[in-house]
């Protein structure tokens, strides 16, 4: 995890301005969420890419050329896992019936 910090560090700007646009674009996207659920979901997407980066960068062999487009990436699944995690926390109940009706292939 040191090493990752390293990493975070020395990121170069441009990356954080990717990082930063596309967590930002997605959390204002939000249009069911208050002021508080988009500021987190926009911190969560960028340290999403912030800390999975460069490991994701190892594991499937990409050079330094693909870490700007999977920073952004990352930074919207990370703002998507948040914005899921806060709509399932308001009403479990319905997000149970929801995964079921999935499984079971009912469309609403």
């Amino acid at each position: 995890m040191i090493e990752n910090l390293d990493g975070i560090v020395k990121a170069v700007p441009m990356k954080w301005l990717v990082i930063a646009a596309f967590a930002l674009t997605g959390a204002l996207a939000q249009r069911d969420m208050g002021w508080p659920g988009r500021i987190m979901t926009f911190v969560c997407g960028v340290l999403a890419a912030a800390v999975f980066c460069e490991p994701l960068l190892d594991l499937l062999s990409l050079s330094e050329s693909w870490g700007h487009a999977v920073a952004g990436v990352l930074a919207v699944t990370g703002r998507n896992w948040v914005a899921f995690a806060i709509r399932a926390s308001r009403d479990p109940l319905e997000l149970a019936d929801r995964v079921a009706a999935i499984i079971r292939g009912v469309r609403k």
